[in-house]
């Protein structure tokens, strides 16, 4: 009848659960063993063997407790199918290992291990055939388990066999699993990305979720950097975009790891490199022609500048008065008697008529003017000219002084008989009065004309070009400096007295260069980028700035100290000087390099043990069986952690290499990471059980699940023979 025998068919779409103590909370034990998972593998062991040599120990235990309960209830003679029912809730419980080649040999028929049950389950199904009723057949089949449960080995009989079955009511009420990041990019309007590189619009696009829009302004920010034509874009690293100083203190540490194969120390000196680049970029841009100029070329093309806007003015000033002296027949419309009455008491409330006295340039043109001498168009210019001169190089008094008679001369006190020519008086006075007003509000204006530099003797004009001793330092004092002449007001006021493109250049050349000096790169864009004195500079250039910059010039150069300001940050708490490196390789599947070895059995490893022995008190010589086991997992524990502690350093250096990625892809920085990273809190307002108090609450109920059990069958074991035999006979004539 043997020989007919073939192993009952299962069915294929019965699903599988993993070994739970009883009565323990689904959510709770699935945490755990993932805590037990993650703190060494499986804790039931990760090969073929220990996993059903614990399938084994789990069926031996649960077919004991089912063997028990079964007899219980046909002690109590509540039926067959109570009795059924009982075995077969209790076996299902028990752990089903993987499919492997050692379960396949383990559940072979061939095991004599399961004779018995398949012997059991054969009768079971002839008697079936022949009309017996259902609760008949299901007690067929426990009676090996029952019988098992006196010998302890139901395990060894069915442990790998034991049927794991899920109601249809608990699959409907299990937990869905939804992906938690929802696509928002058909809401969201994107910024203008113009300008960018391919990868990071691709990065945006391909961007599902909440992004943080401050990382992104900064990559766009970094990607549109003024660099020479062909020079690839910057980027940041997630931690600058993002501005998280964890991100930037593991960044700053892993910069050089050999693991990482430099792709974090690449961006980094990528990063230095363009700066420098840019800042020379930005002067090209402003200036093609002006690059290579100094501060002292720019200022004496400042000073040039307004010379040649003061010799423009002097010259129409001149052409004034000569139309003035032509009308009166060559000669100046000047009532000379006027004049002196207008000059003397001024020079008298000034204690100057002394010093004008003993001057012989000035008491000569006193003297003329006494005289009512004719004063042609040429003496009057020269007596202009000459006490312009005295105005700009003698002492105090005698300046003062020059500047009295001079004043009177512009003013041209006019004859009786040229009253008809006032008109063209007033539009020289006028010309003249407005030259005086720009020096005496222009301190740049003042110091440019009065630098002492030689005048043409012919034209009695500026040289332009003639190298003035103020230039290395003009633009300083008076456009780029912090100095009171340097003043907003100041700058805005010469700019528009000096409306030159000459003067605008060179006060712009002069701005990039000090900031470029600033950085600490030269003119031939060599050093290393000084991003704090860089950021200080431009911001001490304040509301100046529009003043001093071009439009376009500001942009780049605001452009610019943002990428420098992300390059360098790290924030308040100086996160390089933090190190959790750890944990951020963690998340990329790091695991820890020390497999320490406690000579603790682990829950699998006492399981097995336990199962180990219980084979071999069922079998011959399972004593040399045992022994031989134990040496077996002896050397597989060995080579389990040396293989652990390989696959640890692997996975160590494959998250290194994996957070270099993520650190320096496109767009890194852009996902939004929650501000709160504490521990969630669960409803009712309690705080989420960590890993370890999920482990503490499993092994615990496990614990007090197993007391409970032995509560359960101790009554059974001091259950007389007699009434066992009893129960078996009972089981037999059902047969």
């Amino acid at each position: 009848m043997m020989a007919d025998w073939t192993p009952p068919d299962t069915d294929p779409d019965a699903p599988a659960t993993a070994w739970a103590p009883p009565d323990t909370d689904p959510e709770v034990r699935s945490a755990a063993e993932q805590k037990l998972h993650d703190l060494g593998g499986d804790a039931w062991g990760d090969d073929a063997l220990t996993q059903n040599l614990h399938a084994m120990a789990s069926g031996m235990y649960h077919g004991a407790v089912g063997g028990f309960k079964g007899l219980g209830y046909l002690l109590a003679a509540k039926g067959n199918d109570a009795a059924t029912d009982a075995v077969n809730e209790e076996t299902a419980k028990a752990y089903q290992a993987p499919d492997s080649a050692t379960k396949r040999v383990i559940e072979s028929p061939w095991n004599p291990l399961n004779w018995a049950q398949n012997s059991a389950d054969y009768l079971a199904d002839k008697s079936a055939e022949h009309g017996a009723s259902p609760g008949v057949s299901t007690a067929i089949k426990t009676i090996p388990t029952a019988a098992a449960a006196l010998t302890g080995t139901a395990g060894l009989m069915r442990g790998s066999r034991a049927a794991a079955a899920t109601s249809a009511a608990d699959a409907a009420a299990a937990p869905k699993q939804i992906g938690s990041s929802q696509s928002i990019s058909a809401a969201r309007t994107l910024p203008d990305l113009t300008g960018t590189t391919p990868e990071l619009q691709q990065a945006v696009q391909a961007h599902q979720g909440p992004m943080n829009m401050d990382a992104l302004e900064r990559q766009r920010n970094a990607e549109t950097l003024p660099l020479p034509e062909g020079e690839s874009a910057p980027r940041l690293t997630k931690g600058q975009a993002s501005r998280d100083e964890q991100q930037i203190a593991d960044e700053f540490n892993m910069r050089d790891d050999p693991d990482t194969q430099k792709l974090i120390r690449s961006q980094i000196s990528d990063q230095s490199k363009k700066l420098g680049m840019s800042i020379g970029e930005i002067q090209r841009r402003a200036a093609p022609d002006l690059v290579q100029r100094t501060t002292a070329d720019h200022g004496q093309a400042a000073i040039d500048a307004i010379k040649a806007q003061d010799n423009a003015t002097v010259t129409d000033i001149r052409a004034k008065y000569k139309e003035l002296a032509d009308q009166n027949g060559g000669d100046m419309p000047i009532d000379a008697a006027k004049a002196v009455n207008d000059i003397v008491p001024t020079l008298k409330k000034k204690s100057l008529r002394n010093v004008v006295a003993q001057h012989p340039y000035m008491s000569e043109i006193m003297d003329t003017l006494r005289n009512g001498d004719p004063i042609d168009f040429e003496t009057f210019e020269d007596w202009r000219s000459g006490l312009a001169r005295i105005q700009r190089g003698a002492n105090g008094e005698q300046a003062t002084a020059a500047g009295v008679i001079h004043n009177t001369l512009n003013n041209i006190p006019l004859t009786e008989k040229a009253a008809p020519l006032r008109a063209l008086a007033d539009t020289a006075r006028k010309a003249a009065k407005d030259r005086f007003d720009t020096i005496e509000q222009n301190p740049a204006y003042k110091a440019a004309i009065e630098d002492n530099t030689p005048m043409d003797p012919e034209t009695r004009l500026h040289v332009i070009g003639a190298p003035s001793p103020q230039a290395g330092s003009f633009l300083h004092r008076f456009a780029t400096g912090d100095l009171d002449t340097a003043s907003p007001a100041l700058v805005a006021r010469l700019k528009e007295a000096v409306p030159s493109a000459d003067l605008h250049s060179a006060i712009e050349g002069a701005t990039l260069n000090k900031l470029r000096d600033a950085a600490g790169i030269d003119a031939l864009g060599e050093g290393t980028f000084k991003s704090a004195a860089f950021s200080k500079t431009v911001g001490k250039l304040g509301d100046k700035a529009p003043l001093l910059l071009k439009p376009d010039t500001l942009k780049n150069v605001s452009r610019l100290k943002r990428f420098a300001d992300d390059v360098a940050w790290e924030g308040a708490a100086s996160g390089k000087n933090r190190s959790n490196t750890g944990s951020a390789l963690a998340r990329f599947g790091a695991l820890p390099t020390a497999v320490p070895d406690t000579g603790v059995p682990s829950i699998g490893s006492a399981l097995a043990h336990t199962a180990a022995g219980a084979v071999a008190h069922t079998i011959p010589h399972g004593g040399l069986i045992h022994r031989a086991g134990d040496l077996l997992l002896s050397r597989r524990r060995e080579a389990q952690g040396k293989a652990a502690q390989a696959k640890a350093e692997q996975s160590m250096r494959d998250a290194k290499l994996k957070f270099a990625q993520d650190a320096t892809r496109p767009g890194a920085g852009i996902e939004v990471v929650p501000e709160d990273a504490r521990q969630p809190r669960a409803a009712g307002g309690r705080a989420a059980p960590t890993d370890d108090e999920l482990v503490n609450r499993l092994i615990s109920r496990w614990h007090a699940a197993k007391r409970a059990t032995e509560r359960e069958s101790k009554p059974l074991l001091s259950m007389p023979d007699e009434a066992i035999v009893h129960a078996l006979k009972i089981s037999g004539r059902s047969l």
